[in-house]
């Protein structure tokens, strides 16, 4: 897996995004 971080669908980063009805993922530049 790359280094990022998965959001969306009840995942969450720092509470923000949790309600995403997909997977997406933050990548940190």
């Amino acid at each position: 897996i790359p280094d990022l971080f998965v959001v969306g669908y009840g995942i969450d980063w720092a509470e923000h995004y949790r309600h995403l009805p997909y997977i997406g993922a933050v990548r940190f530049l």
